[in-house]
């Protein structure tokens, strides 16, 4: 009889006095309660440790809750003799919560409270360093902005209480009447999903810190267009740009496909006007700075019917680095790739097909690798320093010097866009680059949110890059043109 009736206030204390806080003292242990006091409480794992003062024997009871809807999570309780100084109690509890309410009680045999209770907010050791942040999902319609209840968050390094246990081990929420979820963060730079249903899904990224603990997602609606996925089909002038699918835009035109042979000879009568690209090769020595600009590679654009093509010729073959000289004869990705001198090959122009990795933001990475060019055309060793340097005088590896930067934003921008979609790009000088068209930063390229592996970064080569001298190996290159 006794086990049942211990098993039944266990039952009492835990579901009905805990929770409640009714645990006010009575005359009996007012009297007894001097001297008795809890000075604070700590927690390692499921294990809680109090300082106390208690001159006669008497119980330590600790509870864990949750600090939001002060449900109760777990608790324990142990019994101690007189002047114990330190007592722990072990938490019944599956797991603990990364950030709870804790309360501490001690009890005389009648479980009349002795002192005042002890109270604090915890966070488990792991998460003292996370800082709570607030998103607001929302999308833009017109000049106004709608928050959106019931969007899905998603974020792999974050965590939230989706289930409502108190324990912040949930990776996705889902936003409330207000369009907003709560979740919790180190400081620093991190990636969320988020979708509703009508809408495209998007990655935004963002950086947490002490004065930054709040962001707005925004959705784009899902107009229903019904094209899907590698809808290549353009006639390369921008009327019918946007979207491809959930994560794809078409923007600009560029020249990519091999065009049949019959095709091919169409086009060779109607070439008039070659230019030179102008590409640079050298003596094979890289401290004699003998690189120059020659008229090995020829290029000529032609438009017949409704679409554009791009022919390119070459009498010796581009080396593999601007320092080589140009051969005939010499091995070349060029010749590799089954290209070879003497011969004419045509390309169409066909839209680009860009990933959008951050809505937010507006970053978008070409899908493919369409083209093929050095960082740096000239560059020369040093003999002391032994370091390479280019023609400004900057080190032949800094970008905003780099010959492959103003081509991006000059030649490129210009026969890739038109003014109306040069519009459409922003200018990006948040990393310091104030350009339309750069390389993708390293913050990008081994954020594993956009490249989860180094399979990831390989992609595609277009024909024309491949004519250009693109390096391939099993199908793949390990880097774009972004």
């Amino acid at each position: 009889m006794k086990k049942i009736i211990s098993l039944i206030l266990s039952i009492v204390l835990l579901a009905g006095i805990l929770p409640a806080g009714a645990l006010a003292l009575n005359p009996a242990s007012a009297e007894k309660s001097e001297g008795y006091s809890i000075s604070s409480l700590s927690f390692d794992g499921k294990t809680a440790t109090a300082d106390i003062v208690n001159p006669g024997a008497c119980k330590l009871v600790v509870a864990v809750y949750d600090p939001d809807s002060g449900k109760i999570l777990g608790s324990g309780i142990t019994a101690l003799e007189k002047n114990a100084g330190t007592a722990q109690a072990m938490i019944d509890i599956p797991a603990m919560p990364q950030y709870f309410l804790a309360r501490a009680f001690l009890l005389d045999g009648k479980m009349g409270a002795l002192c005042p209770k002890y109270e604090t907010h915890l966070y488990t050791k792991a998460f003292e360093k996370y800082l709570k942040v607030t998103l607001s999902v929302c999308s833009s319609q017109g000049e106004s902005t709608v928050l959106i209840p019931g969007a899905e968050v998603t974020a792999k390094d974050g965590f939230c209480d989706c289930e409502g246990d108190g324990r912040y081990d949930d990776r996705t929420a889902v936003t409330d009447g207000n369009g907003e979820a709560v979740f919790y963060f180190e400081p620093g730079e991190h990636a969320v999903t988020a979708s509703a249903e009508g809408y495209f899904q998007t990655t935004a990224t963002f950086t947490v810190a002490e004065n930054a603990k709040s962001f707005t997602i925004k959705l784009m609606k899902d107009s229903g267009s019904g094209s899907e996925p590698g809808d290549n089909t353009s006639d390369g002038t921008g009327s019918d740009d946007g979207w491809i699918d959930r994560t794809h835009y078409k923007l600009g035109s560029f020249p990519q496909t091999d065009v049949t042979e019959s095709m091919g000879s169409i086009l060779d009568s109607e070439a008039t006007a070659w230019k030179s690209y102008r590409y640079y090769s050298g003596t094979g020595k890289s401290d004699d700075g003998s690189m120059t600009a020659g008229d090995f590679m020829l290029y000529c654009d032609v438009t017949y019917g409704e679409d554009k093509y791009r022919g390119v010729t070459f009498s010796t073959y581009r080396p593999t680095s601007t320092n080589y000289e140009t051969s005939a004869s010499a091995y070349n990705f060029q010749d590799d790739n089954g290209y070879t001198c003497g011969n004419i090959y045509w390309f169409r122009y066909e839209p680009v097909i860009w990933r959008v990795r951050d809505s937010q933001t507006g970053l978008a990475i070409c899908e493919t690798i369409i083209d093929s060019r050095p960082l740096t055309e000239y560059a020369i060793r040093n003999k002391s320093d032994r370091q390479y340097y280019n023609d400004k005088g900057a080190l032949a590896n800094d970008w905003e010097t780099s010959s492959l930067k103003a081509w991006l934003n000059n030649e490129f921008l210009q026969m890739t866009f038109t003014e109306d979609q040069q519009d459409l790009i922003k200018i990006n000088d948040t990393d310091g680059g104030n350009e339309k068209v750069f390389l993708l930063p390293e913050k990008y390229a081994t954020n594993p949110v956009y490249f989860p592996s180094n399979d990831a970064r390989h992609a595609l080569g277009s024909d024309y890059a491949k004519c250009q001298g693109l390096h391939v190996q099993d199908g793949y290159s390990e880097w774009r043109v972004t």
